[in-house]
């Protein structure tokens, strides 16, 4: 993340950016993720202490995909 941010202010800067910006920007990033009593996404699974089943992961459709067949290929094994 923080290559990431130093190419795009790299980019900025060559881009005309950056005028009256001359101190640097100390950027921090958490190391966990902490806990949430609600997530928005599209793929979200809510897990409860018990892991589900591979079959119903492995079949897991998000919202806008619900009953839509799945186009997996065949287990090898």
């Amino acid at each position: 993340m923080q290559f990431w941010f130093y190419e795009q202010r790299k980019k900025w800067r060559e881009n005309g950016g950056g005028d009256g910006f001359k101190e640097i920007v100390s950027i921090s990033f958490p190391t966990e993720k902490p806990p949430a009593f609600i997530g928005l996404d599209d793929r979200v699974l809510t897990f409860n202490g018990k892991f589900p089943a591979v079959d119903f992961l492995r079949n897991f459709q998000p919202w806008y995909r619900a009953g839509v067949p799945t186009q997996r290929e065949p287990d090898e094994n």
